[in-house]
């Protein structure tokens, strides 16, 4: 009987490791398996949760500091300011104005005379008592006297931040709440730096008041507290002269106008076929002899102006201007042979004896040039040649290139 049951157990020993074999793990490891993958299962969602409130605290800080920019742009746009707003503002008083609302692409983020409590991504919101919104933005504008207005805001953000219900002491950034944005207390104190922003008058000035300068007018000069219109300052009513400078500008209050101070300046004038070059502007202040260099207005050089006829035996005639300039050839005038004619009135062909007597002359102080050639010697059997005068050059000037600048006052 012992010896059955032993058999049977190592039986069981053998079937048992041939099913961890061929199954994996026992049910043992199995469960302690199961138990590690719950706990990370379980800090995972920890992790998770942690991530969640940080990131909704991002999402808060990004959310009011867009909503921030938006409330400043709003107090500085006439948009913001209907004329019957504007009305209560110019006569003055604290927190005039109300139920104006600053509106973005999430809707109402802000009410001037009022509060308003948005989520944290800068949308409204209902606070309840368990779960408090995100951040409050509340605006005033106190007007004094004269005309002065100032606005204060600020966004609040309660404590703790609304993030989630089960938050823990250990959770430092969810439970410290942010610092607000603009006044640091509510309601801010009249007449102090909770009221930081200053509104230009140009935001509620009277629109039946005279707002802009006429296109005829310069630029503003003041404005009338008492009626809102704005003065501006006319262009000058006078002219200088064609050889004076402004000086200074003055303003004439008669006129109400810009007034240039003229300054008279000397003049300075070249030679006939010259033009002013360079020239030194102080010399040419009251008293004082110009001081400018003048330049003909030609070229120094030139090739001869017209085209030298060609086939001729003999051309004269001008080949530079009639007037400061003069010839100077490229070397001498030449005789070139177009033909040769072959005398046939002998027994053998005879070929042209090519002889002549060249005459050239030109204007070394003037534009004429003239050169011709003719024929010397006896031809056999009446044999020819034709030939051209061929020549060319450039023209120089006569005059100096550069003279001093003359002058005096006008």
């Amino acid at each position: 009987m012992k010896k059955t049951v032993t058999q049977k157990f190592k039986a069981f020993r053998r079937a048992l490791r041939i099913f961890r074999n061929e199954r994996g793990d026992t049910m043992v490891t199995a469960v302690i398996a199961a138990g590690v993958v719950g706990m990370a299962a379980a800090g995972t969602a920890g992790i998770v949760k942690l991530m969640h409130k940080e990131s909704t605290f991002s999402n808060t800080n990004a959310a009011s500091l867009s909503i921030e920019s938006t409330i400043l742009l709003a107090l500085q746009s006439p948009d913001t300011y209907p004329p019957e707003i504007a009305r209560f503002m110019r006569g003055g008083g604290e927190d005039i104005v109300k139920n104006v609302e600053i509106r973005d692409d999430r809707g109402v983020i802000a009410r001037i005379g009022g509060t308003v409590n948005l989520d944290s991504s800068g949308r409204a919101c209902s606070p309840k008592a368990d779960k408090p919104c995100a951040m409050t933005t509340s605006v005033r504008i106190d007007c004094g006297r004269g005309a002065v207005c100032r606005a204060a805001y600020q966004i609040a953000f309660p404590k703790p931040a609304a993030f989630d219900s089960d938050r823990k002491p250990s959770d430092v950034s969810a439970n410290s709440a942010m610092a607000p944005l603009g006044s640091a207390v509510w309601p801010p104190r009249p007449n102090t730096s909770d009221f930081s922003t200053i509104l230009s008058y140009d935001l509620f000035r009277r629109e039946e008041g005279k707002n802009t300068c006429a296109p005829n007018e310069l630029f503003v000069s003041g404005v009338d507290k008492s009626n809102g219109n704005v003065s501006c300052v006319l262009p000058s009513q006078a002219e200088i002269e064609k050889n004076q400078i402004g000086q200074t500008m003055e303003y004439n209050s008669v006129t109400r106008s810009l007034e240039v101070v003229p300054r008279t300046l000397g003049r300075a004038s070249c030679p006939k076929d010259y033009v002013l070059q360079s020239l030194d502007p102080s010399s040419l202040d009251e008293g004082r002899s110009p001081q400018g260099i003048c330049v003909y207005r030609y070229k120094k050089e030139l090739p001869w102006m017209e085209t030298w006829p060609r086939g001729q035996a003999s051309v004269s005639g001008p080949v530079c201007p009639q007037k400061d300039y003069a010839v100077v050839p490229n070397g001498t005038c030449k005789v070139n042979v177009t033909a040769r004619h072959v005398g046939t009135g002998c027994r053998y062909p005879a070929s042209p004896r090519i002889t002549y007597k060249l005459s050239q002359q030109y204007d070394s102080n003037g534009p004429n040039v003239s050169c011709s050639f003719v024929k010397t010697g006896r031809q056999n059997c009446g044999a020819d040649w034709d030939g051209e005068v061929v020549w060319s050059g450039s023209c120089k000037l006569t005059v100096p290139e550069t003279v001093p600048a003359t002058g005096g006052a006008q």
